[in-house]
């Protein structure tokens, strides 16, 4: 009698067991996936329309707007170098139900460079 009453408590559970999995498929099996971005991404288009020799700062300014930092090279020189710096952070994970987790992190970062000498673009590069 006593494994007769086993038996149908492990039936009664597996049964219980199987009705949640099936009534509720969507809380076992669970994902997400969220994108960051900061600085400003200049593309590779936008770096070729910028010329040594006849780009002034005016048209930077305007075009790509402020730059993430500025050096100076020196008074005597007259150089100096516009920075435009981004970051793009992409977070993914997922998960099923007390057997698995896994995350994954991609981080992309891009600096543009763009050195005048007085108010006249001389060089333009990227990393």
């Amino acid at each position: 009698m006593k494994q007769r009453m086993m038996i149908v408590k492990a039936a009664v559970a597996a049964v219980a067991l199987g009705s949640v999995a099936t009534l509720t498929p969507g809380c076992l099996v669970a994902g997400s996936s969220k994108t960051y971005e900061s600085g400003r991404y200049i593309g590779r288009d936008t770096i070729k329309r910028v010329k040594p020799g006849e780009t002034d700062k005016n048209w930077v300014r305007a075009v790509l707007g402020e730059p993430s930092s500025m050096t100076y090279a020196g008074e005597q020189h007259g150089a100096e170098i516009w920075r435009y710096e981004s970051r793009k952070v992409h977070k993914s994970g997922g998960s099923v139900f007390l057997l698995f987790h896994g995350s994954d992190r991609t981080e992309t970062t891009r600096t543009v460079y763009i050195q005048f000498d007085g108010d006249v673009v001389e060089d333009v590069w990227s990393d």
